[in-house]
């Protein structure tokens, strides 16, 4: 298992009313941790559209405790975690 971890700071076109992270923000940013996780293990979109198939996010399962606030730094971090069929799962932690 590759995990990949990249560090972002929540800038304020991602905020609420409340100066935190909204979560459209935070499924971007995870969105992006796994397209460049999938980028290092040679699995990128274009790499695959090379073979005539793509992956695409499918569904989304969030427990979330707390939401970044403006301007603090956070982690994401992304890894494959198994999968059936032509379904390829993918795991995060946000912290």
């Amino acid at each position: 298992m590759k995990v990949t971890r990249e560090k972002n700071q929540v800038r304020s076109h991602e905020i609420d009313f409340k100066s935190r992270m909204s979560i459209p923000a935070l499924i971007n940013n995870m969105q992006e941790a796994a397209w460049n996780s999938a980028e290092s293990l040679g699995a990128s979109v274009a790499r695959l559209q090379e073979d005539g198939i793509s992956w695409v996010l499918t569904r989304l399962k969030l427990e979330i405790e707390r939401l970044p606030r403006h301007r603090e730094f956070y982690y994401v971090e992304s890894w494959p975690s198994g999968g059936e069929r032509s379904f390829v799962y993918r795991d995060y932690r946000v912290y």
